[in-house]
């Protein structure tokens, strides 16, 4: 019962998983340096000056992952009697 209720877990989670693939195109990781530099207006050499990091974290936030949703302990301790062996012992 659990194996099935995992299953379509997995299923729906590579569904979209899928989906944002298929939503965003990132190609830049092909391009040359130069076109990279070009296409973000900044130089090799330089780099950003300070007035383009203010607009560019105005514009795009921060450079920073978002971090993972956690699991509550309550459904963590819940989660340990799903266990076909604890069962038994219960």
């Amino acid at each position: 019962m659990s194996t099935k209720s995992f299953s379509w877990n997995k299923s729906k989670q590579s569904q979209a998983t899928d989906k944002l693939a298929t939503d965003v195109e990132l190609t830049e990781h092909t391009w040359e340096i130069k076109r990279i530099a070009e296409f973000y207006h900044t130089s090799t050499e330089v780099g950003l000056t300070p007035d383009q990091v203010v607009l560019n974290r105005n514009e795009y936030g921060e450079n920073k992952l978002t971090p993972p949703k956690k699991t509550p302990l309550w459904v963590k301790f819940l989660e340990q009697f799903t266990n076909f062996f604890s069962l038994l012992l219960l």
